[in-house]
C-alpha cells in the first residue's frame, strides 16, 4: 500500500482547510435558525422550511453544470465562481429582516455549488491508489466542520446573532477562497482530459445503483435537515434547555456518531456492504425522528378560546377523567371578573362536574399557555 507524498499530503490538507471552512460557515446556522427566524415578522413553518431547504435547490440545479465547467475552465476558477456566490448570499441573508430576503440569500448560496468541482481538484492531484486516503481526509475534516458548528453556533448566535452569523459565513467563504489561491497546488493541467457531457452525466443518473446510492443520500440529507428545523424548537420550548446549552447534547452525540463510523468503514468496501449500513442509519434516524415527533406532544396541544378549550380540546380533558375533573375544578374557581373567565354556561356546567365528587384532584402539573389547562 502506497504512503500520500509530500504534494499529495498537502493537496489534501490544503484542499480539506478549504472545504471545511465553507461547510463550517454553513453548519453555523442550522442549529439555531429555526429559533431565531419564528419571531420574525412573516414567519410560518412554510416559510422556515424553505429558509433552510431551498439552498439544496440551488445544489441540485447547479452543482452538475459547475461541475462540468470545471471540466473545461479548470477546477480553480469553477470554485472561485461557487465561493464568490456563497459569499454574495450571506450578505444578502445578513442585511435581511424578513424570511423572504432570507430565503433569496440562501437560495444564492445554494448556486455556489462546488463540493463536485472540490472532490475533482483532490482527484487531479492524487493518484488513483491514494485518492481515497485523500477523500479520506477531506471528510474527516468535514465531520470537524459540523461538530464545531454544531458547538459553537449557539453561543456565537447569542452573541451576534443570526446575521451575524451570515455575515461570518460570507467571511469564512472569503478566506476559503484565499487559501484556494495561496496554498492548494494547481493541477499540471488546467482541463480535464476527457470532459462528460450532459448526455453522459444523464445515462450515469439512469443507472440502477446510482439511483439506489443517491437515494439513500437524498434521504439521509432530509432526515438531517428536517430534524434541525424542529429540533432545536424542542430544546428550547418543550424540555427548556438554553440556546447555548444546546451543545451539551450534539457533542456526546456527535461523539458518539464518530466512533460508529470510525467502526463501521472496514465494513464499507463493497457496494453491498455499504448500502446495507446506509439502511440501517436511515432507519435509525427515522426511529430517533418519531421519538421526537411523541416527545414534541402531538396531538397538537389545544389554541382554542378559553372558553371552549376545556371541554373540545383540552389535554386534561382527553387523558383521562381524573385530570378533566382538575381542569373543570379550576374553571369554576375563575373570577368571574378575570379576562380568561369562561361563559356562565361553561361556568355552570363545570361547577356541576367538578362537584360531582367523583374524583379527587391529583397534584397539578405544569400550566398550559394557551389555556391554562394542567397535564
Amino acid at each position: 500500500m502506497s504512503k500520500l507524498s509530500s504534494l499529495e499530503r498537502r493537496s489534501a490538507l490544503t484542499l480539506a482547510c478549504v472545504i471545511s471552512l465553507r461547510l463550517f460557515g454553513l453548519f453555523l446556522i442550522m442549529p439555531v435558525f429555526s429559533l431565531y427566524a419564528k419571531a420574525m415578522p412573516d414567519a410560518t413553518g412554510f416559510m422556515i422550511g424553505l429558509a433552510l431547504g431551498v439552498y439544496g435547490i440551488g445544489q441540485v440545479l447547479l452543482q452538475i453544470p459547475l461541475g462540468l465547467l470545471s471540466d473545461r475552465i479548470g477546477r480553480k476558477p469553477a470554485i472561485t465562481i461557487g465561493l464568490i456566490l456563497f459569499a454574495i448570499g450571506g450578505l444578502i441573508a445578513a442585511m435581511s429582516h424578513t424570511l423572504a430576503g432570507i430565503v433569496v440569500g440562501r437560495a444564492v448560496q445554494g448556486m455556489g455549488a462546488v463540493a463536485g468541482a472540490g472532490i475533482a481538484l483532490a482527484a487531479d492531484l492524487t493518484a488513483e491508489e491514494n485518492r481515497g486516503k485523500a477523500m479520506g481526509i477531506i471528510g474527516v475534516s468535514i465531520g470537524l466542520a459540523f461538530l464545531l458548528a454544531l458547538i459553537l453556533g449557539p453561543p456565537l448566535e447569542a452573541v451576534a446573532g443570526l446575521p451575524g452569523l451570515f455575515a461570518a459565513t460570507s467571511i469564512l467563504a472569503l478566506v476559503s477562497l484565499a487559501l484556494l489561491w495561496l496554498i492548494v497546488p494547481t493541477p499540471a493541467r488546467a482541463q480535464a482530459p476527457a470532459a462528460a457531457g450532459f448526455g453522459a452525466v444523464l445515462a450515469m443518473l439512469r443507472d440502477g445503483r446510482m439511483l439506489v446510492l443517491n437515494g439513500s443520500v437524498f434521504f439521509l440529507h432530509a432526515l438531517l435537515t428536517a430534524s434541525f428545523v424542529g429540533l432545536p424548537l424542542l430544546l428550547a420550548n418543550t424540555l427548556h434547555l438554553p440556546v447555548n446549552r444546546h451543545w451539551e447534547l450534539y457533542l456526546p452525540v456527535m461523539t458518539v456518531a464518530a466512533f460508529v463510523m470510525g467502526a463501521s468503514l472496514h465494513h464499507m468496501r463493497e457496494v453491498a456492504q455499504s448500502l446495507r449500513i446506509v439502511t440501517v442509519c436511515v432507519v435509525a434516524i427515522g426511529l430517533a425522528l418519531l421519538g421526537i415527533w411523541r416527545r414534541s406532544g402531538w396531538p397538537r396541544r389545544c389554541s382554542s378560546p378559553p372558553s371552549t378549550c376545556w371541554r373540545r380540546h383540552c389535554p386534561a380533558w382527553s387523558r383521562g377523567w381524573r385530570r378533566g375533573t382538575c381542569a373543570a375544578r379550576r374553571w369554576a374557581r375563575i373570577p368571574p371578573a378575570s379576562s380568561s373567565a369562561p361563559s356562565s354556561a361553561v361556568r355552570s356546567a363545570a361547577s356541576r362536574w367538578a362537584g360531582s365528587g367523583r374524583m379527587a384532584c391529583s397534584p397539578a402539573p405544569p400550566r398550559s399557555p394557551c389555556c391554562g389547562c394542567r397535564w
